[in-house]
Formats: C-alpha cells, sequence, structure tokens
C-alpha cells in the first residue's frame, strides 16, 4: 500500500508542477490538433475538421477552462487536455472517441478510433 501511495504522491507532484511555459511539448504527437483563428481543429479522414465536442460536451468548456489556467498558453493547455482524455478513454477499454465536427454549417458526430497499437501496457 506504501508503494502505491508513494506512486501517486510522485505521479501528483509530477503533473502538478509540469506547465505550458515550455515552448513545445514533448509528450504530444505534433499533428494532433491545429488551431486557425483561435477555433481548434483535428484531422479525420486526412482533412481537418473543425472541433464543436468531445465526449458530447462542447468545445468552448475546454477551451474555456484552458484559458482560466493559462491566458498566454491556453493552445497548449488544450491540447494536453485532449491528450488526457484519450490516454483516459484508452485505460478505460474505449477504442472510439466521439467528437462533434463541423462539416459546413452542420455539426456531424463521428467515433474516431483511438491509437490503441500504439500504447504498450508493457512500458
Amino acid at each position: 500500500m506504501r508503494r502505491i501511495i508513494y506512486w501517486l504522491l510522485i505521479l501528483f507532484v509530477g503533473v502538478s508542477h509540469t506547465s505550458a511555459n515550455e515552448p513545445s511539448d514533448k509528450f504530444l504527437p505534433s499533428s494532433l490538433v491545429c488551431f486557425k483563428d483561435n477555433h481548434p481543429y483535428i484531422k479525420h479522414n486526412n482533412k481537418w475538421k473543425r472541433l464543436a465536442s468531445i465526449e458530447d460536451i462542447p468545445i468552448k468548456k475546454y477551451i474555456d477552462y484552458s484559458k482560466e489556467e493559462d491566458l498566454c498558453q491556453w493552445k497548449l493547455l488544450f491540447e494536453r487536455y485532449l491528450l488526457y482524455i484519450i490516454v483516459y478513454k484508452i485505460l478505460n477499454n474505449g477504442s472510439f472517441l466521439r467528437v462533434g465536427l463541423y462539416e459546413g454549417d452542420q455539426i456531424v458526430i463521428r467515433e474516431i478510433e483511438l491509437p490503441i497499437h500504439h500504447i504498450d501496457p508493457q512500458n
């Protein structure tokens, strides 16, 4: 039990001291998300699509939370939150991420397959 608490403390301290003040994030794939006019886009079927929601939560909530945490580096924080959501889904046996994407003037809900084959549980 002590060992588990020890590792949880290390994880908590490491995460709490991670700052978005770093110019780049070596943990994020460079093609995870891009921004146009402060709107996040993800690549779906080899096309960049504007995000409307993630797991039925409007994207504005994620953006607002990111801006509350760090107004200067909110885009980097948003990318990290997206990565955390993906990892959380994978760890809880999810194989798809439910996203709302703008297609023209409409929002279309898509189930995007998660890159489970890239994660090695032994490491």
